[in-house]
């Protein structure tokens, strides 16, 4: 299996009062295009840890490939490191079985979308050097 039923994440797309990647992003440009940009992008609300995020991968034809959830600082925006970097996956928080990991972008799912808009990916240096 390498796909997350979509009801999945329709499930985890409620709680932002709890969301501290949310409640970071509403303090700077308002609730309202806060809610409208996470619901967009389809970032929803994980139990795993108080005020997590789930950023999921979904692919231009909809299929939902993983989602990997991350602990953010509500007051910074910064990713939670201590004690320990805190990132994981829905997959393995629920014990899928049988799920083998099958990546595509952050954001996939609206490229059908905007064809008429540039798309960049960013690079590591490393991996200009090779």
């Amino acid at each position: 299996m390498n796909r997350i039923d979509g009801a999945m994440v329709a499930a985890y797309m409620r709680g932002y009062d709890r969301n501290n990647l949310f409640a970071f992003v509403a303090a700077i440009i308002g609730s309202d295009e806060a809610r409208r940009l996470m619901e967009m992008y389809r970032v929803s609300t994980s139990k795993h840890w108080q005020g997590a995020t789930v950023f999921w991968q979904i692919s231009a034809d909809g299929n939902v490939r993983g989602g990997k959830i991350m602990l953010y600082d509500r007051l910074t925006g910064h990713r939670v490191q201590e004690p320990f970097p805190h990132i994981n996956w829905v997959h393995s928080v629920l014990k899928l079985p049988d799920f083998k990991l099958t990546q595509c972008f952050f954001g996939e799912h609206l490229l059908p979308y905007i064809r008429d808009k540039p798309v960049a990916s960013t690079l590591h240096t490393a991996s200009l050097n090779k």
